[in-house]
């Protein structure tokens, strides 16, 4: 499985948040977290997911997601 970020949402995520690409992508794989699909925000060629886990450093994370190419790519958008 692939996860991927946009360049811009990265260095956001990053700057703005403090959440470096690697724990987002990390809480993709959480067996403890909460995963819902984003009806409102999903299309028929995309379904967008929001994900909500406790990091390894103890925060929160809210992460909104999206998987691509035959369900083999997790895009993250904002974590």
């Amino acid at each position: 499985m692939l996860i991927t970020c946009n360049g811009y949402k990265y260095l956001y995520n990053k700057l703005v948040h403090g959440v470096p690409f690697i724990e987002a992508a990390e809480r993709i794989f959480s067996t403890q977290a909460i995963l819902h699909e984003d009806i409102k925000h999903s299309t028929n060629s995309e379904k967008r997911f929001r994900l909500i886990s406790i990091s390894p450093t103890n925060r929160i994370l809210s992460i909104i997601f999206c998987t691509r190419i035959a369900r083999f790519e997790k895009r993250i958008i904002p974590a």
